[in-house]
């Protein structure tokens, strides 16, 4: 993206994407930056529609028994117990959160805010149990959990990580993957 920018040795620092793209946000490259915040906008945008109708509109809604709405709400609330609506918007902003990771500058950044999320999520599912089925709590672990591990495996094949603090990182998920896991069971 217009943002990931390499350094070289004659001072100018030019996009990793397109080397011949210099990153003086003037020209080629404002462009390139405006386009990318406004395509940025667009997950922001539904994440604040969503919040808004479950947040605001769906209590008025349901209270006044609106039953138009209440459906058109359905993709995001039917997936979920009556009361936990509110994780459809957890799990929407931790998927905006994890895409966006990988956009930062620094790899092990990006690769310690992709494992808190998916920690986050996994702790949040394993206390609340807000999916319908049991299946889906469980699914939901697992998931949540294979991603986390190849997170974590991948963690050790990156250059500028220290492999101790990787491997204290790997530990602790592990402990409390299985302390999830044992709760859920």
């Amino acid at each position: 993206g217009p943002f990931r920018c390499s350094p070289h040795p004659n001072g100018l620092r030019t996009m990793q994407g397109y080397h011949a793209v210099v990153c003086d946000f003037a020209a080629e490259h404002l462009q390139l930056c405006l386009l990318g915040v406004a395509i940025g906008l667009i997950p922001l945008g539904f994440l604040s529609l969503c919040s808004w109708m479950l947040l605001i509109e769906l209590p008025k809604r349901v209270n006044s028994g609106d039953v138009t709405f209440v459906r058109s709400c359905r993709f995001l609330i039917f997936r979920f117990h009556p009361g936990y609506e509110v994780f459809a918007l957890i799990l929407l902003a931790r998927n905006i959160l994890f895409a966006c990771a990988p956009m930062l500058q620094w790899p092990s950044v990006s690769v310690v805010i992709m494992e808190s999320l998916l920690g986050c999520s996994i702790a949040l599912t394993t206390y609340f149990k807000p999916w319908k089925t049991r299946a889906a709590i469980v699914l939901d672990i697992l998931v949540n959990a294979s991603l986390q591990s190849v997170l974590l495996i991948g963690s050790f094949f990156m250059p500028t990580i220290d492999p101790s603090a990787s491997m204290a990182l790997c530990t602790c998920v592990v402990a409390v993957l299985l302390f999830g896991l044992l709760t859920c069971a």
